[in-house]
């Protein structure tokens, strides 16, 4: 059988199609269904990206206010913990004690007096001469000069002292001659536990505070918190 004429021509036309179709360079720029597709494949990463830094954002945040606020929470507790542990200590033994507060050091810690101890002597306001405790109407609550009142740290971790954790601070002390915030400042209770009203003052990072109170006669101490 012979071939007829459009069975060759068929063929060559196809080889012809298929010859003037160069293959695709390497790096050479895609169709717009691919273009679509990469760019379609990058937002999807960004969007992911900034949903990831969100949600982190909104677990770290918060939990770093709660903690600066839970830290200076904690100290204030601290502190009243040695207020009425150095009260049931004057009424127990029968001896004037007294927490000091250091702002320059931002330490606190327990003093008692000595059972041999003298009538305690200070030196007045123009420093002329020693005065006794006796001889006052009103314990300072700011430290004068002393030359002996007769006090000692307490044994134990009490009288070794304490500071508050980091990122909280003594602010300021509130007492009837007016507020302290530098040196030295003496919170005494007498034998029978009777001490001075005081309002005590905690700050810690982000501005959060807490407010101590110590009522002149009362056991408790009240802990109050002041957010910003």
């Amino acid at each position: 059988m012979t071939p007829t004429r459009e069975g060759p021509r068929r063929r060559a036309s196809s080889l012809a199609g298929r010859a003037w179709r160069a293959p695709a360079r390497a790096g050479a720029p895609l169709g717009r269904r691919g273009r679509s597709r990469t760019a379609a494949f990058t937002l999807i990463e960004m969007i992911a990206v900034g949903l990831l830094m969100a949600l982190v954002a909104a677990v770290v945040l918060p939990n770093m206010g709660f903690r600066s606020a839970q830290n200076t929470l904690e100290a204030a507790e601290s502190v009243a913990a040695l207020l009425e542990f150095g009260r049931a200590r004057a009424v127990m033994t029968g001896l004037p004690h007294r927490v000091v507060v250091d702002f320059e050091q931002q330490r606190y810690w327990l003093e008692a007096k000595r059972l041999d101890a003298p009538d305690p002597l200070f030196e007045d306001a123009a420093g002329t001469e020693p005065v006794r405790w006796s001889e006052q109407e009103t314990l300072p609550l700011v430290a004068p000069k002393r030359v002996d009142d007769g006090f000692v740290r307490a044994t134990g971790p009490s009288g070794r002292g304490y500071t508050p954790p980091t990122g909280v601070w003594f602010r300021t002390l509130e007492t009837a001659e007016g507020p302290i915030d530098r040196g030295q400042v003496f919170l005494p209770f007498a034998w029978d536990g009777s001490t001075e009203g005081i309002s005590i003052w905690l700050e810690g990072d982000g501005g959060h505070q807490v407010l101590l109170e110590v009522a002149p006669l009362a056991d408790q101490i009240r802990i109050e918190r002041v957010d910003p």
